[in-house]
């Protein structure tokens, strides 16, 4: 009698929500994103599989976001994009990889607009169009976004430096 009573409370902890699980898959991705990137960091030798392992750390960090663009870390893991292809295109003289840099800065800065990354990301555009793909027209007009987007910020500055260098 008394377990048939206790079978009919209702139960006391509160059920998991389809927010919270996507929340915790987006952290568990991104920290197994973060221990394939150490990975990949520790093994950089050229070999004929650095492509595939640089892709595959590309595609975990993407995971994140894709589970849950509200997690903390999603700016992060799209940061992280953008830096693994920009490593890419130096790492292998590649265009293709300096522009899929920039379009994943592109992104970060049309998913996050307000987040300090998106400073960070348009001044890395501009450094990607200066120093990557010498296209100094780009590299200006990218700088001049920075300055007058962000006229308080510390990218301002070497924004303003840039275009000096670019002037000269």
């Amino acid at each position: 009698m008394l377990i048939a009573g206790l079978l009919a409370l209702p139960t006391l902890s509160p059920p998991i929500t389809h927010a919270a699980t996507r929340r915790q898959r987006a952290q568990a991705t991104y920290q197994r994103a973060v221990r394939l990137r150490d990975e990949l960091a520790a093994s950089l030798r050229a070999d004929t599989r650095l492509k595939a392992k640089y892709e595959k750390v590309i595609g975990t960090f993407r995971a994140v976001h894709r589970l849950d663009p509200s997690f903390g870390r999603a700016p992060v893991g799209l940061d992280a994009v953008g830096e693994l292809y920009t490593e890419m295109g130096r790492r292998f003289t590649s265009e293709h990889y300096h522009r899929a840099a920039i379009r994943a800065y592109e992104y970060l800065m049309a998913e996050y607009p307000g987040a300090g990354m998106s400073r960070d990301a348009l001044f890395a555009i501009g450094e990607i169009y200066l120093t990557d793909l010498a296209s100094p027209e780009e590299a200006e007009r990218t700088f001049q976004q920075v300055v007058e987007k962000y006229p308080r910020a510390r990218q301002a500055g070497a924004a303003k430096q840039k275009l000096k260098e670019i002037e000269s």
